[in-house]
């Protein structure tokens, strides 16, 4: 259950990040106005940074605590 949570979470984040890159593509082409463009990369970064800290602070550590669990055996 927890995996299909983390995966679930994962895959939202990334679906944002590729969201957020076509927005900044899309704005770049048009005459939209900068703050468009500032706001989409705000929400990028904000993104970026989430799936990052996912990646460090939750999955990271629950491998290396798997990977221990199995060498103490």
């Amino acid at each position: 259950m927890k995996d299909v949570l983390l995966n679930g979470i994962k895959a939202h984040l990334i679906g944002e990040i590729n969201k957020h890159i076509a927005n900044i593509e899309i704005t770049l082409n048009s005459s939209k106005r900068v703050q468009d463009l500032d706001r989409e990369l705000l929400l990028l970064s904000e993104a970026d940074s989430k799936l990052q800290a996912l990646g460090r602070y939750i999955i990271k550590p629950e491998e290396e605590s798997n990977q221990n669990k199995t060498t103490k055996k």
